[in-house]
């Protein structure tokens, strides 16, 4: 699949604690994909309840964007609780993306412990990092 045939159907989840980096991303992602669905979440512990809603074949096409450090429940956190919930892999083969200002190795080995996670990158998302994660999820 090529960037210019990807599914009209995208379903984004972004995770991040801060609401200015929410908004940049929301933006980003609308102007270049208008046709899809994007919810956002400034705590993850809503974003978690949100995605245990969600039935196996709203997994279609779904792409979290995870920031790692937040205050009360880590992106690490919820990768934990996600693999719990999901085992290694999310329905319908749904991707987690890192997406944080921290470009640690540390942080970038321990995500590739997680089959979940298919990707790290660091902020700001701009549209060339978008277009790495469209090819990845749908290459």
């Amino acid at each position: 699949m090529t960037l210019s045939n990807l599914p009209k159907n995208l379903n984004f989840v972004l995770i991040d604690d801060d609401v200015i980096q929410l908004f940049l991303i929301k933006k980003t992602l609308n102007d270049k994909f208008s046709q899809s669905t994007i919810t956002s979440f400034s705590m993850p512990e809503a974003a978690l309840e949100h995605i245990y809603t969600l039935k196996d074949g709203d997994f279609e096409n779904q792409i979290i964007l995870l920031d790692l450090n937040m205050p009360a429940m880590t992106g690490w956190d919820v990768l934990d609780n996600l693999k719990q919930k999901y085992g290694n892999n999310l329905p319908s083969n749904a991707r987690v993306y890192i997406l944080s200002s921290s470009d640690l190795p540390e942080d970038i080995k321990k995500s590739t412990e997680y089959d979940m996670v298919a990707g790290f990158y660091s902020k700001p998302l701009d549209k060339l990092k978008i277009d790495e994660i469209m090819e990845s999820t749908f290459s």
